[in-house]
């Protein structure tokens, strides 16, 4: 009995190993921050992390490197819990976002894309957090394809604004887009990222965007964004794949085109985003 304790007292790895949610940043490395957006409706209170802003950047590293030693996982999940989010959380490393978390404090659930681990925790990990800066957000709509460039551009070469959908709103560079439609032969079971990679491999990954929209067991359909080429290069190739019968409609050009552009984007200055948005 008294070798167990002491085994438990001196060695506390040797019964179990704690695995951080944040382990795989260095946060000392690089200049890193934490941009929290609440995601609840505006009149909303639930695990509110702060009482002064319900966003905020956590930028110093005595903080970050504490919350990465308090935030422990109890089990990693594949699963998505059906509970909702209080926060999404972004990595910064100067202006780009490194990788994205949306986090459910009473559920005790995190959704980790690009950083982190997805996975449960127990108690709140941001409890202790001093939190005295906040983080402005600002959001942008049109029906202008010409509109949504210009301000796409824009954010893009406006330094110490963060822009979570700045890969996904590449579609609005390309020419045009066509509706199609995918059935994974002989019954084989591929996801839409899988899908989505097979793509990226044989045409480039920045030379389209797929946007599904609907799914089955077996079958995908939606909006391919790309340039009337390589809709010219599929439509003449689309007997070519292994995996896959591919149906493509018509090809729709964007030009002069109402297509609806929504996005939303941060900066620790409110006079930054007032100036690109008005502009």
């Amino acid at each position: 009995m008294k070798r167990i304790l002491i085994i438990l007292i001196f060695f506390p790895n040797f019964i179990t190993s704690q695995v951080k949610v944040l382990s795989d940043i260095n946060f000392l490395a690089n200049d890193y921050k934490l941009v929290f957006n609440y995601e609840r409706r505006a009149y909303d209170t639930i695990n509110l992390i702060s009482n002064s802003f319900k966003d905020f950047v956590i930028s110093d590293k005595e903080q970050l490197i504490e919350l990465q030693n308090n935030w422990i996982a109890t089990e990693e999940t594949d699963e998505l819990m059906e509970c909702g989010y209080d926060y999404s959380i972004y990595l910064i490393n100067k202006d780009s976002i490194i990788g994205k978390m949306y986090v459910n404090i009473s559920c005790g659930f995190v959704f980790a894309s690009g950083i982190g681990k997805t996975c449960i925790f127990e108690g709140n990990p941001f409890k202790k957090l001093n939190v005295d800066k906040p983080i402005f957000k600002k959001c942008f709509s049109t029906n202008s394809i010409e509109e949504a460039r210009k301000m796409h551009n824009k954010i893009n070469s406006t330094q110490g604004v963060y822009y979570p959908e700045k890969n996904l709103n590449n579609w609005i560079d390309f020419e045009g887009k066509a509706y199609i439609s995918i059935l994974t032969k002989n019954d084989s079971l591929k996801s839409s990222q899988n899908i989505t990679y097979d793509f990226d491999k044989k045409f480039g990954k920045s030379n389209q965007y797929i946007d599904f929209s609907s799914f089955g067991k077996n079958n995908y359909s939606g909006w391919i964004y790309c340039n009337k080429s390589l809709y010219d290069e599929l439509v003449s190739n689309k007997s070519d794949w292994l995996d896959f019968n591919i149906k493509v409609d018509s090809w729709e050009s964007l030009s002069c085109k109402k297509e609806t552009f929504i996005t939303c984007i941060f900066s620790e200055s409110k006079k930054k985003l007032d100036k690109l948005i008005k502009n």
